[in-house]
């Protein structure tokens, strides 16, 4: 399989040529994972997993929490999960090795002096991250979302967005864009008169799925809301090297400072 490559803009870490060759590697390691590896484990369960619950309960499994309490016990399945968040660890750590490097030279490009796609960005130093979003890396992503090691920090948005890449194999699109655009799409056929004058993504990230909102409806106000501040800087600088006016705005979306009813479209992904 050859090496998807995403779009290029002026936030994105550049590899050398060993980052690029580990990164490279663990796309077709997940590949096989999801590929080869992951389906067999429908066979174990058709095969000896499942046919032993019968056996033992006289009956099929009522809820999913019982297939996952025998499944998790069975080594072929171990295997397989072992081996999936192992894929995931060296994901991050490969990108992370291309962020570290290049991590001062990030910060100075987001710099927000000057925004020519007329997008903004509005941040919190006083907002209180939610207990279920600091408790545990999500994703495994070291630090998680909300990561800020220093002033003007951008690496929580780097890691994310190279991360992210690598992880999906390159199938969300050139621009990590998918799932905007599949929500989008969505959208158009539901509400085919729909022409909104402001949208809010709530949960945005770095914005890779507010994207496709802003690029659709051009005259329109798109707000994309994250407790990340990192993960936001890294998503405004993104969104104006790439000519999209999005603003950005940490809040927790629990509770945000919007009007009610200020929104013709509230969206979120994933």
């Amino acid at each position: 399989m050859g090496v998807i490559r995403q779009i290029e803009h002026d936030l994105l870490p550049i590899a050398s040529h060993d980052e690029d060759a580990r990164q490279g590697f663990i796309q077709n390691f997940r590949l096989i994972l999801g590929r080869d590896i992951a389906p067999a484990n429908k066979t174990v369960w058709e095969k000896s997993v499942g046919p032993a619950f019968v056996k033992e309960h006289g009956r099929e499994p009522e809820t999913s929490e019982e297939v996952q309490e025998v499944m998790t016990k069975d080594q072929r399945y171990q295997i397989w999960s072992a081996m999936q968040r192992n894929s995931q660890e060296l994901m991050w750590d490969s990108v992370i090795d291309s962020v570290e490097r290049q991590l001062p030279d990030l910060i100075e490009k987001a710099k927000p002096t000057n925004a020519p796609a007329g997008g903004s960005l509005t941040l919190d130093p006083d907002l209180a991250t939610p207990h279920y979003l600091t408790d545990h890396d999500i994703h495994l992503q070291p630090g998680s979302y909300q990561a800020n090691y220093t002033d003007g920090d951008v690496a929580a948005g780097a890691v994310y967005d190279r991360g992210g890449f690598v992880y999906s194999m390159g199938y969300i699109g050139v621009k990590s864009d998918f799932t905007g655009t599949s929500n989008l799409h969505l959208f158009k056929i539901l509400f085919p008169d729909a022409k909104p004058k402001r949208v809010l993504d709530m949960g945005c990230a770095m914005g890779n799925s507010t994207l496709p909102w802003a690029e659709e409806f051009p005259d329109a106000e798109v707000y994309g809301v994250d407790v990340g501040p990192a993960l936001l800087r890294y998503g405004h600088a993104r969104a104006e090297d790439l000519g999209v006016k999005i603003h950005f705005s940490q809040q927790n979306v629990e509770q945000t400072d919007f009007e009610d009813g200020s929104f013709d479209a509230v969206v979120s992904h994933w």
